[in-house]
């Protein structure tokens, strides 16, 4: 591959996107200053953070001089584009057009005002599964645009902030370990009932549901080589961090501690105290605990509550 220590010459600009329900097309108003470019433009990886989304459009152009001012022809026929959800490291469906107002999408907002219609190209990839009535969406996704006449290439991420996506937990109490549930419930938050007769554990995953199996059937298990647990295996399957963002009570803290599950980056736990039966005592109003989880790759966070009862 050609090394460029003046930038890709390959640029690209966000373009917009569509949602299917509610039915939404968004389109971004384009100009000249809009594309960037790595090594030329920028000095640093190229990332795009998107709304909610089922399909998302980008514009590709080809800087020809070092100034910027002209641009080459592009084609479709000679750019090989690769598009991927780095979390599974699997391919994305995506259609890749030469610029005309016929295009999939097109939208005269694309128009800079600089470049013809032959020096541009529509990029759309479909993030939304299945893409008729979505239920899940990509979240961390890179995409590869490379020249096959004189391997140029430019390398972006997107992340789309689906910011409705709910989590999946089980509350065990160590005292009724027998009635526990086996099946994950859905929700961005929870309650527990605190009796004081044993500690408990909030099991959390984001995204993605998760069910007890028997032993060797599993992903992980909670307490350790205890329970087994299968997690579902979908889109979206990067590691997160897991910790306290906020409380409403001091002694929460002496009572709650938040981690991973122990060698499996994909689950949460909380593990809660007998003790705060007695810190509950006499306690009016809204007790709760946000916890922050965050993805290891894409860095985005969401926030699980809990709150606590006195029984």
């Amino acid at each position: 591959m050609a090394f460029n220590p003046n930038g890709t010459f390959l640029q690209v600009s966000y373009g917009g996107y569509d949602l299917t329900d509610p039915s939404t097309e968004v389109r971004e108003d384009i100009t000249d200053g809009d594309y960037v470019e790595p090594g030329y433009t920028t000095m640093s990886p190229v990332e795009f953070v998107i709304d909610k989304a089922d399909s998302f459009y980008f514009i590709i152009r080809k800087r020809e001089n070092t100034f910027g001012t002209t641009f080459e022809g592009l084609s479709a026929a000679n750019l090989v584009v690769n598009v991927v959800d780095i979390t599974l490291d699997t391919q994305l469906d995506y259609s890749f057009q030469d610029f005309s107002s016929t295009a999939e999408g097109y939208s005269s907002l694309w128009e800079d005002g600089v470049t013809s219609d032959d020096e541009k190209i529509i990029l759309r990839v479909d993030n939304g599964f299945p893409l008729t009535s979505p239920t899940d969406r990509i979240r961390v996704i890179d995409c590869i645009i490379r020249d096959i006449r004189d391997d140029t290439l430019i390398s972006f991420r997107v992340l789309v902030d689906d910011f409705n996506k709910n989590f999946n937990f089980i509350a065990v109490k160590s005292n009724e370990v027998s009635q526990r549930n086996t099946f994950s419930t859905v929700g961005s938050s929870a309650r527990i009932e605190i009796d004081g007769k044993g500690d408990s554990y909030f099991l959390i995953s984001p995204f993605s549901s998760f069910r007890e199996v028997s032993k060797g059937s599993g992903n992980f298990a909670y307490p350790l080589n205890t329970i087994f647990y299968l997690r579902q295996a979908t889109f979206n399957q990067e590691g997160f961090s897991y910790s306290i963002k906020s409380y409403s009570h001091d002694f929460l803290l002496n009572n709650v501690r938040v981690q991973n599950v122990p060698g499996f980056l994909k689950m949460g736990v909380a593990t809660i105290d007998r003790n705060l039966y007695n810190d509950l005592s006499g306690i009016s109003g809204e007790i709760y605990m946000n916890i922050e989880v965050r993805g290891l790759i894409s860095e985005m966070t969401e926030t699980f509550k809990i709150n606590f009862n006195r029984k």
